[in-house]
């Protein structure tokens, strides 16, 4: 597949189709998680963790500055069921 956009002419089609030539490959990616969910009558808790990690060796690792390009995210939440 090759990203490409029509129907935007002149300058921001130009811009807009060099861009997307930097999209035209893909990459593994690998997940890891795990979270957990507490009710206590109506009260609902609920904690989670994610590793995101991108294995890569194009522009991607440029991003990263030469490290691997991986993001950690951290989610809370809670509820009332009525």
């Amino acid at each position: 597949m090759t990203p490409h956009v029509t129907g935007l002419d002149g300058l921001p089609g130009v811009f807009t189709n060099a861009g997307l030539a930097f999209l035209d490959n893909t990459a593994p990616i690998a997940t890891l998680g795990l979270g957990f969910t507490l009710n206590g009558g109506n009260f609902i808790a609920d904690a989670g963790y994610r590793y995101h990690q991108v294995f890569s060796d194009s522009w991607v690792q440029a991003l990263a500055l030469g490290d691997r390009l991986g993001t950690n995210e951290v989610r809370f939440g809670v509820g009332v069921r009525f």
